[in-house]
């Protein structure tokens, strides 16, 4: 028997860029909890993700929303998001890759 083992965690929607103010907004809460929960079981944070409005449009739309143009991820928060996805790409490619 074997156990699975888990690259780590993303907090999906962790925060709202407000498009007036460009400031994030923790809709949902503090971050914290998720964060102390990865630490309690010594998984790391891949990334958090902001609430990006074209995210499901896009999948409403059948397009992934990393596929994106730039004129067409124009939402606030979408540069952030797809950074944000970049680096959780990665380091699941790293991870992947130690196996």
């Amino acid at each position: 028997h074997t156990r699975a083992q888990i690259a780590g965690l993303v907090l999906n929607e962790s925060h709202f860029i407000c498009p007036s103010c460009t400031t994030p907004h923790q809709l949902f809460g503090s971050p914290a909890a998720f964060r102390a929960t990865a630490a309690r079981y010594s998984v790391n944070v891949l990334g958090e993700l902001p609430l990006v409005p074209g995210v499901s449009q896009g999948g409403d739309r059948g397009v992934p929303y990393a596929l994106y143009s730039a004129a067409e991820a124009s939402d606030p928060g979408g540069k952030e998001w797809k950074e944000t996805m970049a680096s959780v790409a990665g380091q699941v490619w790293q991870f992947l890759s130690r196996k």
